[in-house]
């Protein structure tokens, strides 16, 4: 069985704080259709009676992939401590999130663990550092197979409720910097646990109060990043009455289509 290989993408997302973990109140997702040219990938998600996510159903095409997957959420205290990754025909090999939170009830690291014939191994960590405000002003991104000192730091930037730039370091230097225009819509990753995408890294999307819809990238020759498709990148909205995204064309094309639990 083929280990987990963990790249740096733009950026990373995480979790700012308890009530963004745990969003009991607004509308719920309850499944994405994410068509990618001729094959769509379906996500079902359950809530508990409290209306905590639960599990999230992934059934996904068989094309370079292990197959359908599980993601189960565990809370303690309100509090989301855990997402477990389970392939449903790999028993004996999964992921695992373990949350920590800080003195005033922020997430402080994420350690992120693959699991294998009953051993655990840690793969790396997400650490989070706050301002005054309370808002994320930089992450750490430490990688365990390479050093204890962090393989890549993020310095966050804010404005009206929203990430609007993030400078990406290594080894001292501003490798690259992304920047951010939003809609006026609601944020439909906002306070949901599933969207703490640590494997397929995003632009702190869930943090933010509206939906990205355009990334600028600033290259400052340290990273390379020449096979960009797009930049900038453009993503497409429609709503509901309430203002939510029903469907979301991103810049490759595809197109994800969003429904909800009133």
């Amino acid at each position: 069985m083929k280990k987990p290989i963990y790249l740096i993408g733009l950026s990373i997302i995480l979790l700012a704080c308890e009530e963004d973990i745990v969003n009991l109140k607004g509308d719920r997702l309850a499944k994405i259709e994410k068509h990618y040219g001729q094959l769509t990938e379906l996500e079902y998600f359950t809530y508990n009676t409290s209306g905590q996510l639960i599990e999230v159903f992934k059934s996904i095409p068989m094309e370079d992939t292990d197959g359908d997957q599980l993601i189960l959420f565990s809370y303690k205290d309100e509090k989301l401590v855990s997402r477990i990754f389970q392939p449903v025909n790999e028993q004996d090999f999964y992921w695992k999130d373990s949350i920590v939170y800080n003195t005033e009830g922020l997430v402080s690291d994420i350690y992120h663990f693959y699991i294998e014939d009953n051993t655990r191994t840690l793969s790396f960590t997400n650490r989070f550092i706050y301002g005054d405000n309370m808002e994320v002003n930089r992450f750490e991104y430490i990688y365990h197979n390479q050093s204890a000192d962090p393989l890549l730091i993020g310095k966050v930037f804010w404005k009206g409720g929203n990430v609007s730039k993030i400078e990406f370091w290594k080894s001292g230097f501003l490798s690259h910097e992304t920047a951010y225009e939003y809609d006026n819509g609601i944020n439909y990753k906002k306070g949901k646990p599933y969207f703490l995408d640590s494997y397929y890294f995003d632009h702190l999307s869930e943090l933010s109060e509206n939906n990205i819809v355009l990334i600028r990238i600033t290259d400052h020759g340290r990273l390379g990043l020449v096979d960009l498709f797009c930049n900038p990148c453009s993503y497409n909205y429609t709503y509901n009455d309430r203002q939510m995204p029903t469907a979301v064309e991103m810049p490759t094309g595809d197109i994800f289509k969003i429904s909800y639990a009133y």
